[in-house]
């Protein structure tokens, strides 16, 4: 039972389909087919507020992944930090309220 349904599942959602069924989309179809593609990829990026180029979307985001890995690295050094099978952080410390 616990099979058809994700079968019944995965043909809803795309994941599973069948040639010659009436619902049938090639992968093809699933994109923008590529003369459309060159012709509007502009505004494609423009409504989703990305850029052009990889490089400037993906800048931002290494020069923060280095950052939070140097911070990780820091805490490791200072003991505040242990790894093993898992991560653990040296318990939060309260701070004191009003006089």
């Amino acid at each position: 039972m616990a099979t058809l349904l994700d079968l019944r599942r995965a043909l809803r959602n795309g994941t599973v389909w069948i040639e010659h069924s009436l619902g049938f989309r090639s992968r093809e179809r699933l994109f923008i087919p590529t003369e459309s593609w060159r012709s509007q990829r502009r505004a494609h990026y423009r409504r989703l507020t990305l850029p052009q180029e990889p490089a400037a979307f993906l800048e931002p985001l290494t020069e923060r992944a280095e950052a939070a890995l140097q911070a990780l690295a820091t805490a490791a050094a200072a003991g505040g930090l242990r790894i093993d099978d898992g991560l653990h952080l040296s318990p939060i410390v309260a701070l004191r309220r009003g006089p």
